[in-house]
């Protein structure tokens, strides 16, 4: 079985008026002349407008609610120690460090959550508990054995 790959999701937010303006223009002008073009040329072209538009824009970092920035930069030293092939140890040592703070980020974020459950319950909104209950165990993935 193939696995599933998420779609690549593009950063929409700081586009220029002029660049927008670029695009539909160049999309004005397939629709233009899609009269005298066959499906497949047409199919073509579009996905080169698309592909050569999706260039210029960058990539959603994804990240996780529970991280802190000081993990994300020890990551980034972590990969930069990588990408130049500095010694073995001391790239383990990097990935170590990183380890333990993920650990520790994702620890005080559940603990805070758990908090936040004690205290809608104690103020008798269950509903609320209930909804960050959910919200915690819906990413939860269960190893198998």
């Amino acid at each position: 079985m193939k696995k599933f790959q998420m779609p690549i999701r593009y950063d929409t937010s700081n586009i220029s008026e002029e660049y927008c303006i670029e695009v539909s223009n160049k999309f004005k002008a397939l629709n233009a002349t899609t009269e005298e073009m066959r499906p497949e040329e047409l199919a073509n072209k579009a996905k080169e407008i698309f592909t050569e538009a999706s260039k210029h824009l960058k990539t959603k970092q994804q990240k996780q609610k529970w991280l802190s920035d000081e993990a994300l930069q020890k990551m980034q030293k972590r990969i930069m120690a990588k990408s130049k092939g500095q010694h073995h140890e001391d790239y383990k040592k990097k990935a170590r460090e990183v380890k333990q703070i993920i650990r520790r980020d994702k620890k005080k974020y559940i603990e805070d959550k758990c908090e936040q459950i004690e205290n809608n319950f104690s103020k008798n909104r269950s509903r609320d508990a209930y909804h960050i209950i959910k919200s915690l165990i819906k990413h939860f993935n269960q190893s198998q054995s």
